[in-house]
């Protein structure tokens, strides 16, 4: 009885020490993975110009899921400036202009909005979008969530789900 008591822990001790190997192991992987996840992410704000504490809240939210703290920190953590900022025209390429290439320069390397003027006006659904009844016989039987209008302001919390065809008004 003894013996046996003592092979079975000699095999769940060799077991754990399998599993913390393997765990080792799968560490190797994961961590330089999460490291270069970091790094890219401080990169990315940085090249913006947000400062890290952007990233406090933004990991608050993924982590904790806790809006209420979240919003109760973010004013610390984010001086807003008191004078108004005014916005910023946002670039517009013709049909005729547009390419790859363009874009990307309109864009600054996509990280802008660009308006494309006429680039899809002689498609199927600029013609036909305009038409009664169209969007409903395209997407009529599709469920959505939908909001019943209450006014301005509104909590919004008078919602229902219902088809395309009633929730647009033709």
């Amino acid at each position: 009885l003894h013996h046996r008591t003592m092979m079975e822990k000699l095999s769940s001790s060799t077991r754990t020490t399998r599993t913390m190997a393997s765990m080792g192991r799968i560490a190797w992987y994961v961590v330089p993975i999460l490291v270069a996840l970091a790094a890219h992410v401080v990169i990315q704000l940085r090249s913006v110009g947000h400062p890290l504490s952007f990233i406090y809240p933004n990991f608050l939210l993924f982590y904790t899921g806790n809006n209420y703290f979240l919003s109760q920190h973010w004013p610390k953590l984010v001086n807003y400036p008191d004078e108004k900022i005014p916005p910023k025209p946002i670039a517009e390429l013709s049909a005729h202009e547009y390419s790859e290439d363009a874009l990307k320069e309109a864009s600054s390397g996509y990280t802008k909005p660009v308006v494309i003027r006429g680039l899809f006006g002689n498609s199927t659904a600029c013609k036909k979008w305009h038409q009664p009844g169209y969007l409903a016989s395209k997407l009529g039987d599709h469920l959505i969530r939908a909001i019943n209008l209450e006014g301005f302001p509104s909590l919004h919390t008078n919602r229902t789900i219902m088809p395309v065809s009633q929730a647009i008004d033709e």
